[in-house]
């Protein structure tokens, strides 16, 4: 065995289970020698300056060499995922703000509730939104006033999740809860990471849950919303973990919880790693659960999967939207692997909640209302 093979072998076995040099790490040693040449040039003319400037690369060397010789991987790994990021929003955002600049065929605009960058064409006169279930036209002002409800028949729009806080909890009240816990690429599956990346973009959400605390009627609790325009509201491993906290944040807090669940079930990138967030919070609600705390579920167009086979089907007290679907697996799998024909409205809510299953379906433009009417009476010398 040669020198350099055996120096070799002896570094692996002295890196092995550390960090090692990551995005991050590379970052500081670049960012600390730039300022040590800075110190260089400046220290003629402004020692104390120079000094100073000398001293924050020594820092930035020796969190370099922490990070690298680390061994809490968790810790060292969300640090570099957050670096990541926000390298990738600087970026993403020139580029977006560049092709918005080239595009003069269209007008671009931020929502104020949902926060989605929105595109509409210039010169077309008034936007009129198609409805998907009665195919009447509508204006989008009319479809915005009515929370994203066709107002011929009643459809319910799918909405974001910053949107569905606004329309629930009482002005000024919200506060985001773990907004910076970022998404992640646990096994490294090919093409995941930039998929995320574009979900990110398109959506302006790190993941598929916003969690948050805000009141509804004056009365404090704990709001949980999946997206479904994040990977159809998909269980990662990031979600379940967001869910968990903000259960846990209401259990420590003794605070009312009600999660709107959104979503196509387990997220298939990330393997059993997503399936186990099924258990992670069932076992967190369950704690919540001891604590005679109230948790309200309100399922949402659609809702299948792992995630109604967990924590949205925990709820004391289970809401649904009209029209929403809500099952394990889609009615057009259970058609096909049963062989027969299924009732008309299987799965739907109003299907769900004949059948015991939901304890009422509630339009949105009443959904606030209720929520607010449900946690007076569930609080200690609540009435009606």
């Amino acid at each position: 065995m040669g020198v350099f093979q055996k120096i070799g072998n002896a570094l692996a076995r002295l890196m092995y289970g550390r960090n090692g040099v990551d995005q991050l790490s590379l970052a500081i040693v670049v960012g600390s020698l730039v300022l040590d040449l800075v110190s260089m040039f400046v220290a003629p003319h402004h020692l104390w300056l120079g000094n100073a400037l000398y001293l924050v690369s020594i820092a930035a060397w020796a969190f370099a060499l922490f990070r690298i010789f680390s061994r809490n991987l968790t810790k060292r790994r969300s640090e570099n995922q957050r670096w990541v990021n926000w390298m990738w929003r600087m970026k993403s955002s020139r580029q977006n703000a560049k092709a918005r600049h080239a595009d003069k065929a269209h007008k671009y605009f931020t929502c104020k509730n949902c926060k989605t960058i929105c595109r509409v064409p210039v010169g077309k006169g008034k936007i009129v939104i198609t409805c998907p279930k009665c195919g009447q036209d509508s204006d989008r002002k009319s479809v915005a006033q009515n929370l994203s409800v066709c107002p011929k028949c009643g459809y319910h729009f799918p909405i974001g999740a910053y949107y569905r806080l606004s329309t629930i909890l009482d002005p000024g009240s919200f506060r985001e809860l773990f907004e910076k816990l970022p998404a992640a690429d646990p096994l490294s599956f090919p093409g995941y990471r930039a998929k995320v990346e574009a979900a990110q973009r398109k959506t302006g959400l790190t993941e598929a849950v916003v969690t948050a605390t805000g009141t509804i009627g004056g009365r404090k609790c704990v709001v949980g919303v999946l997206d479904s325009r994040f990977f159809m509201g998909s269980m990662s491993a990031a979600v379940g973990e967001k869910i968990t906290l903000a259960i846990e944040y209401a259990t420590k807090n003794r605070l009312p919880l009600i999660l709107f669940a959104a979503s196509g079930g387990a997220r298939m990138q990330e393997g059993i790693l997503s399936l186990m967030q099924m258990a992670k919070t069932s076992a967190a609600l369950a704690r919540f659960s001891e604590k005679g705390l109230l948790y309200i579920s309100v399922f949402t167009d659609p809702t299948t999967g792992g995630v109604t086979a967990s924590f949205a089907s925990l709820g004391d007290i289970i809401l649904a939207e009209p029209g929403a679907l809500i099952g394990f697996a889609g009615p057009r799998v259970i058609q096909q692997t049963i062989g027969q024909t299924l009732p008309e409205g299987f799965q739907r809510a109003e299907f769900q909640e004949e059948h015991g299953f939901v304890d009422a379906v509630v339009p949105r433009l009443q959904m606030r209302d209720t929520l607010s009417q449900l946690l007076r009476l569930h609080e200690k010398g609540g009435r009606t």
